[in-house]
């Protein structure tokens, strides 16, 4: 028996876990609130942890990745309550109650990708537009350090706030103005390669593309694989070879695993996995580079949203695909010749994919590093 097929029999009673939640309605809707966009017929709901005391305050809308959905992040809203920020944790397209994506833009996935990206980076600047007026959210204060916007997504949801920075470009006059008064962080937390479209390594291993596992199980194999802690080398040296690929340590449960049936209920939605989202990991790879390129590198996005800052957020027990793209940024930017343009870049010691569940003060505490530097 190989290691990956002993760890899989190892996990066998949380594949089991997980299987059945993911089969029914997953999300427990009554904390959500709603807003439907004017200029189309999409609903998106929302976490929302409330206006801190203090009148300034920095806003942070966050998306979810994949499978995992808004719920994930509920232990943060009253930690950033406590510390001067507002979270926004956003429901995705597709995952329900939010507008699921019309046979249309189902087609877009298949066919015109770059059209697909566009569109959903519109929808998140016109949200946040919307939300900054009803919610009236405070603008960034003259010192820059306070109030404002910040955009972050988490494994696949990243994608979003990259294609936020290229499509707000070309919104309305009234949205471009508001939105270059309010939006001063993007913190890129957790993306895998994938969702960067940079290549994987020859020793690269993910469950949702194992042919072992049955298909209508390999969501639920990856939440309980990719939440799990690995034990790497020194990834400071950028050397493949430091990076444990497969098999995840036994010394510390994995943040599924600890998950109670319950919260899992609560977070986990596996339907748009074979709907979309498993699209956007497999075939979207060279829009999700262009994308990237075009945010981060080009003068000309960045001239636009000047005082923006962009952040790279992750923990070293994490899973391969994501110190992976973080050397692909870097490489990326030393190719383009942009290295000013590099985001800045901070690790969490000991952290896993998905900390905000188990350590929700901690993680707040790195957010406000990314935040206010």
């Amino acid at each position: 028996m190989s290691l990956i097929d002993a760890w899989q029999a190892d996990r066998a009673k949380l594949l089991g876990k997980l299987i059945e939640p993911c089969s029914r309605f997953p999300l427990i809707t009554e904390c959500l609130l709603t807003l439907t966009l004017r200029e189309k017929p999409v609903d998106f709901f929302y976490l929302d942890s409330g206006k801190p005391d203090n009148e300034v305050y920095i806003t942070l809308i966050i998306a979810h990745g994949h499978t995992f959905a808004t719920n994930s992040f509920k232990h943060l809203l009253p930690a950033a309550r406590t510390n001067s920020i507002r979270i926004i944790a956003l429901n995705r397209r597709d995952y329900l109650p939010t507008s699921v994506l019309s046979p249309g833009e189902l087609v877009q996935v298949a066919t015109t990708r770059t059209a697909f990206l566009s569109d959903r980076g519109a929808e998140l600047a016109l949200f946040t537009y919307q939300l900054i007026g009803e919610l009236s959210l405070p603008a960034t204060a003259a010192d820059g350090k306070s109030g404002g916007i910040a955009w972050m997504g988490w494994p696949l949801g990243n994608y979003l706030p990259i294609a936020g920075l290229i499509a707000g470009v070309d919104l309305p006059e009234n949205v471009v103005t508001c939105l270059q008064k309010y939006l001063r962080r993007v913190i890129i937390y957790e993306a895998p390669n994938l969702a960067l479209g940079i290549k994987e390594p020859e020793k690269a291993y993910i469950p949702l593309f194992d042919d072992s596992i049955p298909i209508e199980h390999r969501g639920a194999a990856f939440a309980g694989w990719v939440t799990s802690y690995f034990n790497h080398g020194d990834l400071s040296s950028h050397d493949l070879d430091v990076i444990e690929y497969r098999i995840p340590a036994k010394e510390r449960k994995g943040t599924v695993e600890s998950m109670d049936m319950a919260d899992i209920i609560a977070c986990a939605d596996d339907r748009p996995v074979l709907r979309s989202e498993n699209y956007l990991l497999t075939t979207f790879q060279p829009q999700f580079l262009d994308s990237i390129k075009k945010a981060l590198f080009d003068e000309s996005i960045r001239d636009f949203w000047k005082g923006l800052s962009v952040w790279v957020l992750y923990g070293d027990s994490t899973s391969w695909h994501v110190p992976i793209a973080v050397w692909g940024l870097e490489d990326m930017a030393q190719e383009v010749g942009k290295k000013d343009f590099m985001p800045l870049i901070r690790v969490i010691t000991g952290a896993s994919h998905m900390p905000f569940w188990y350590d929700a003060p901690g993680t707040v505490a790195e957010l406000l590093h990314c935040l206010e530097n």
